[in-house]
């Protein structure tokens, strides 16, 4: 697997490096990946910590690995670079570097190459 972080807004840039472009927002992103509303908005007005919504994103990530299971590893095994997004800006605390970490650590229990390549900026 081969991976970029970037924010939303700066979509174009992965043009620029030939990824593919992956929303992972509640929003508008795929669901496996997303977080859920609760959690986005408990961490915009401080309701939801730092550590908490760690804990939650990674409890709501291996329910979703367990009920899409195939889904998952289609998308950890599929070639070409991805660039995984949200609206957070680069730098903060956000779902998408948690997802990293995530994808790392599946990509080595099932023994599929991982490459990080970093957040995209201009």
């Amino acid at each position: 697997m081969d991976l970029f972080t970037v924010q939303v807004g700066r979509w174009r840039l992965c043009q620029k490096h030939k990824a593919e472009f992956v929303d992972t927002t509640v929003k508008s992103g795929l669901k496996i990946f997303a977080p859920t509303w609760d959690m986005v908005l408990g961490y915009k007005d401080g309701s939801v910590s730092e550590e908490e919504y760690r804990k939650r994103y990674r409890q709501l990530m291996i329910e979703s690995w367990c009920a899409h299971r195939e889904q998952w590893k289609e998308f950890l095994r599929s070639e070409g670079y991805k660039a995984i997004s949200c609206y957070c800006k680069p730098g903060e605390f956000c779902h998408r570097l948690l997802l990293v970490d995530i994808f790392r650590e599946l990509c080595e229990k099932l023994k599929i190459p991982f490459n990080y390549y970093g957040e995209l900026e201009p």
